[in-house]
């Protein structure tokens, strides 16, 4: 087993955790090759067993891309603030790096966006590809699916998002929670300048492309929270991906003990 540590060293303990971790392994005589996330090598993750994230979200999200062209799974411990791609939380990190190094934690799949720019480059999502505008004037959009019609947008933009992406920016947009072993994408619009222009759900399938009707130089487009371009990238075409990507999860953790925790629902009193 070889293990490459990903640390984002900005997050208060990450680098302590890192240090505990890499004398577990040592203990263990499992190798592992360390880097901070922001200076990831080209190739770094080639011929490893499992990429560790220890860091938010944002420390997985930066290694997706990485992590699928070398066919390496995902594992994460969170130091964010949310953090609903890592089940082991910072506290549960000893824990969690001996059931990976005793091969103890549960393998699943997450799908991803494929988007297509303008200027021919292809990027890959695991939460979301997002067209919003930076000023306060709407953004006039167009959403069709192979060439049919899904409608004209007037609104701040678009998120469209995986079922890993719906807790990010499409949950506070107002979209849907989406189990992760969907096989779907959401559309979320923001802000709508119409009440019932909602959410649309489509299915696995679904080839869109999304066009401006009005040049406007405000659009920014972003993946997965890192922004790539601005109008010059529309139109795009958006639709799931080929590909998918392996993460490492606790045995222990169901997705909905996730998502009651982290959006802390309470429990029903009881009746008396």
């Amino acid at each position: 087993m070889q293990i490459a540590l990903i640390v984002n060293r900005a997050k208060p303990g990450a680098s302590d955790c890192a240090s505990t971790l890499q004398h577990l392994a040592a203990e263990a005589g499992v190798k592992v090759r360390t880097c901070a996330d922001e200076n990831l090598p080209e190739g770094f993750l080639d011929g490893c067993t499992v990429a560790l994230a220890v860091g938010g979200d944002g420390t997985i999200l930066g290694l997706v891309e990485a992590a699928v062209r070398s066919g390496v799974p995902l594992m994460g411990i969170n130091f964010g603030k949310l953090g609903f791609m890592a089940t082991f939380e910072a506290a549960d990190a000893g824990e969690g790096f001996r059931k990976l190094i005793a091969g103890q934690c549960r393998e699943t799949t997450r799908t991803l966006l494929k988007v297509r720019l303008a200027n021919g480059r292809e990027r890959l999502a695991l939460n979301d590809v997002v067209i919003r505008t930076t000023s306060p004037r709407l953004l006039r959009l167009q959403v069709c699916d192979e060439g049919k019609l899904v409608n004209h947008h007037n609104a701040d933009g678009l998120i469209f998002c995986t079922p890993s992406g719906s807790t990010a920016y499409n949950l506070s947009a107002g979209g849907p929670l989406l189990h992760p072993g969907a096989r779907v994408l959401a559309m979320t619009p923001i802000c709508p300048h119409t009440m019932s222009n909602r959410s649309f759900i489509f299915d696995e399938g679904a080839h869109l492309t999304v066009s401006l009707r009005e040049m406007d130089d405000s659009v920014r487009v972003s993946v997965d929270g890192r922004e790539v371009g601005g109008c010059e990238l529309l139109p795009l075409e958006v639709g799931q991906s080929d590909q998918t990507l392996r993460v490492l999860e606790d045995p222990a953790v169901d997705y909905y003990q996730v998502v009651r925790r982290k959006l802390n629902w309470g429990e029903l009193p009881g009746r008396g």
